[in-house]
């Protein structure tokens, strides 16, 4: 029993390790994020080549290309999600066009989408002006795998269709959309988390010890036969039943005395040769 109670307690112990460590990444990451974001630079007033990863810039654009990568996740058949990453213009050359990529979810995708149309109607000539603004908030973060592949099958069609190098035009990087609600939110979760589960540990650790102290302290009961075929141990008292109490307090030792005393009382009326 005990050591199914010890097993027990080893798997909530490393349960709620994890949930720990969970909390404390959320309070790391969130953190992190809130203090960046407070920092952030201007993307429309930097030099096209300043941009580096793991900066975190914020700013707005009324200008978006089409999209250049689409990542769709499914379960079972089943659209669970989508990014998309559209291009947008940055730096503050006034002379030549630099453009950075943003990674936007699905909840943002229709508004992008209107924003592409927008600019295209501009870019044809349909519209004197463009009419929506998006403010733009994130971390940098380096293009990899199949994003920069893609990214590269843009750059390439883009210089196929207007006939002239892109050398500049385009940085390998893209912004990873943030906001300091939802890096709060998540400093807030991974908070609770890590104090819940502290509390919790202290409350178990505490719980286990009393549980410990209570069954060490415990008036233990053995068998202990007259014809002695069990050795008896030091300190008790043992009844005409055969049956020995090891331990008890001084009134069950007077108790015991006084029964003792009234049996062979008793003995010794009932046998005359009782000595």
């Amino acid at each position: 029993m005990r050591e199914e109670t010890k097993l027990n307690n080893l798997v909530k112990y490393i349960f709620l390790g994890m949930i720990m460590i969970m909390g404390i990444a959320f309070l790391v990451v969130g953190a992190r994020d809130v203090i960046g974001i407070g920092k952030a630079v201007d993307f429309n007033e930097i030099a096209w080549d300043d941009v580096e990863k793991d900066m975190y810039v914020k700013s707005g654009t009324n200008m978006v290309l089409d999209y250049y990568c689409e990542e769709v996740k499914t379960r079972n058949g089943v659209e669970t999600g989508r990014n998309r990453w559209y291009l947008v213009p940055y730096s503050s050359d006034q002379e030549n066009w630099h453009f950075i990529g943003v990674k936007v979810g699905k909840g943002s995708i229709e508004k992008y989408e209107t924003v592409v149309e927008d600019t295209e109607d501009w870019l044809e000539g349909e519209v004197a002006i463009l009419s929506y603004d998006l403010k733009i908030t994130g971390r940098v973060r380096e293009c990899k795998g199949e994003v920069k592949d893609y990214l590269n099958d843009y750059i390439s069609e883009w210089e196929e269709y207007n006939g002239s190098d892109s050398a500049n035009m385009f940085v390998p990087y893209y912004i990873d959309l943030t906001s300091t609600k939802g890096s709060t939110m998540m400093m807030v979760v991974g908070g609770i988390a890590f104090v819940v589960c502290a509390g919790l540990f202290v409350f178990f650790i505490v719980k286990s010890k009393k549980e410990s102290q209570r069954i060490e302290g415990k008036v233990d009961f053995s068998a202990y036969t007259a014809s002695g075929s069990s050795a008896r141990p030091s300190g008790g008292y043992t009844d005409k039943e055969g049956f020995y109490t090891n331990g008890g307090d001084e009134l069950d030792r007077i108790l015991a005395e006084e029964e003792r005393k009234r049996q062979d009382e008793e003995d010794r009326k009932n046998d005359p040769y009782y000595m």
